[in-house]
């Protein structure tokens, strides 16, 4: 059964802006497919005032207890996306994975919050991804009091 993506959403906005409220930062990771979505959803978080960062390799380096790892992949076994979230976890970060419908399994086992595709190409997925991400930036926006007001 798929997580239910409302409940996802509500828990990593609340996971965030704890994170964020204690200091700590949110990075991205992902397949080198969704490198792209990746960043541009790290720009997105910045504009909310969330520190998050997108780090191509090398990411355990920066990683901090109560930091936030978000990893993106479509594809079920993306060795960077899982090395990293296992690492994380290794450190107490806490996890959030963006996956596809076809192969989670291993993702799941190392994500403390799942969001799960539901559809079936890489195409379809990454859209989805997109459309999370810019819902769950936009639920800390609304919610978050380190936003600069707009004049």
């Amino acid at each position: 059964m798929l997580p239910d993506t409302e409940t996802s959403l509500l828990s990593a906005q609340k996971t965030i802006l704890r994170c964020v409220g204690s200091g700590g930062r949110v990075y991205f990771v992902s397949s080198r497919a969704h490198r792209f979505l990746a960043m541009h959803l790290a720009e997105d978080f910045v504009s909310c005032a969330v520190p998050a960062f997108y780090i191509a390799s090398g990411l355990q380096l920066f990683l901090r207890a109560g930091d936030v790892v978000i990893g993106i992949a479509s594809m079920p076994n993306s060795a960077v996306v899982l090395k990293t979230l296992s690492s994380a976890r290794e450190i107490d970060c806490v996890t959030i994975g963006f996956a596809s419908s076809e192969g989670y399994g291993l993702m799941k086992s190392l994500s403390d919050i799942l969001f799960v595709a539901p559809t079936h190409t890489e195409f379809e997925t990454e859209e989805w991804h997109l459309g999370v991400g810019h819902a769950l930036c936009n639920l800390i926006g609304e919610s978050t009091p380190f936003r600069a007001s707009k004049t």
